[in-house]
């Protein structure tokens, strides 16, 4: 028969009942080798001329209409980062979001890259991670080879505006 030892741990009664101050917890993550960069600063990322198969779209263009699509879904931007590579032609970039449901919080991920090394690509879920690897997760992702018309996405996307769900169709 085997020997069990048993030894009890008794804590202070004051550190059973304190309550720890955390923070909310982010539901983004994005790595960047180099600076994370403020939506202002991403504005000033060159954007490479257009060629006659390639119209290149501003990382910024891409951004500010992604939010304005949220936005006639009433979805705001809470936190955001956004990173580039050292010549420009890739963006990344996470959106912490808020919205009118209570207790309900998601994020959206985005690339892009102006020198097609990948296509457009967002990603939504209750957690997202974007990285300069190219590591891009989330529960619903979506790709675009070309987009004609950037103002679409106000009807590209799905609805997320109907609520938090406990399945991966965002």
């Amino acid at each position: 028969m085997q020997e069990i030892n048993v030894i009890e741990q008794r804590q202070p009664l004051e550190s059973v009942g304190s309550e720890v101050a955390t923070a909310p917890a982010s539901t983004m993550t994005l790595c960047s080798y180099g600076n994370k960069l403020t939506r202002e600063e991403l504005a000033r990322v060159a954007t490479p001329a257009a060629t006659a198969t390639h119209k290149t779209i501003p990382h910024i263009t891409i951004v500010e209409k992604l939010i304005e699509a949220l936005s006639f879904r009433q979805i705001g931007v809470v936190r955001e980062e956004y990173a580039a590579s050292s010549d420009g032609m890739k963006m990344f970039g996470v959106m912490d979001l808020s919205s009118s449901f209570d207790g309900c919080r998601f994020a959206i991920g985005l690339r892009n890259s102006h020198d097609k090394s990948f296509r457009l690509s967002c990603t939504v879920g209750l957690r997202v991670f974007v990285c300069e690897n190219l590591a891009f997760h989330g529960e619903y992702t979506q790709s675009w080879q070309s987009i004609p018309s950037i103002s679409r996405w106000k009807t590209a996307w799905p609805s997320v505006s109907t609520g938090c769900r406990e399945t991966s169709d965002l």
